[in-house]
């Protein structure tokens, strides 16, 4: 019985290699080609946004300066880890369209590694093939997860935090982890990441530990904490720069006029 068990599990991770190379072989072909128009309605994100993400890294790579132009106000995009990835990609591979979207892949599929290692903690073996297989040819995250969107860093974060929690989730120092990883998704990945805290705070609630409020308010202490360091660490003088682009982005984009109907509506 136990042969057969570590045969079938040798069996499955076989089948797992064999879907990964397949699908990531898929995933970072014709890159260099403009991504399909008119995807999600009438957007077209899928052609401008991309760009404003790898806007500092590339001017790094060829100038040797982040921002030439002097215009803070995309200052949030510098200091993300879309940009990062793509700073130490561009340094290795050049900067072009292709690299570009790479960076896109390179999240993305950083996400299913620790997507496939949080559920191998507690799942049955034969859960990684079927969940490597559905990532890999969804056809949201096949389009939206090769280019270069803040999204694909908050979704490396959330893998990540998910990959903490399943491993550690029980322990002080995992929730001090989980709220530091939660900070770095809302600071560096993208601003609505924050909504990752309650998801930690809900999980540890209603879970069967009997240190969870400890749990809660070492997570909750750390997002604070952690923000409020990599607030400063970050940005500095830049900071009004900051909260300026990211209130036009959150209460300014999204709150009006639909605040000015009904607070529910603001919210």
């Amino acid at each position: 019985m136990g042969d057969f068990k570590n045969r079938s599990q040798w069996l499955f991770f076989g089948l797992v290699i064999v879907i990964f190379i397949g699908g990531f072989f898929l995933w970072q072909t014709d890159l260099e080609s403009d991504p399909p128009t008119y995807f999600s309605g009438i957007g077209q994100s899928l052609i401008t946004d991309p760009a404003q993400y790898t806007f500092h890294a590339r001017n790094k790579v060829l100038f040797d300066e982040f921002d030439p132009y002097e215009y803070p106000r995309w200052t949030v995009y510098q200091h993300s880890i879309t940009s990062l990835t793509a700073y130490i990609w561009f340094s290795i591979a050049g900067s072009s369209l292709e690299e570009s979207n790479m960076v896109g892949v390179f999240l993305s599929i950083g996400a299913l590694i620790l997507i496939l290692l949080g559920i191998g903690r507690h799942h049955r073996f034969w859960v990684i093939p079927v969940v490597t297989f559905i990532f890999l040819i969804n056809v949201f995250l096949f389009t939206h997860g090769r280019v270069s969107y803040l999204e694909n860093g908050l979704l490396f974060y959330s893998a990540l935090l998910f990959f903490i929690y399943s491993y550690w989730g029980n322990k002080i120092w995992g929730a001090l982890l989980a709220g530091l990883i939660i900070a770095a998704a809302a600071l560096t990945g993208k601003l609505f990441g924050f909504l990752l805290l309650p998801v930690l705070i809900l999980t540890i609630y209603f879970s069967k530990s009997t240190i969870k409020w400890k749990l809660i308010g070492a997570g909750f202490g750390s997002f604070v904490v952690s923000s409020l360091i990599l607030i400063f660490l970050l940005y500095g003088s830049d900071l009004g720069a900051a909260i300026g682009y990211l209130g036009e982005q959150a209460y300014g984009l999204r709150g009006f006029p639909e605040g000015l109907r009904s607070p529910w509506g603001f919210i």
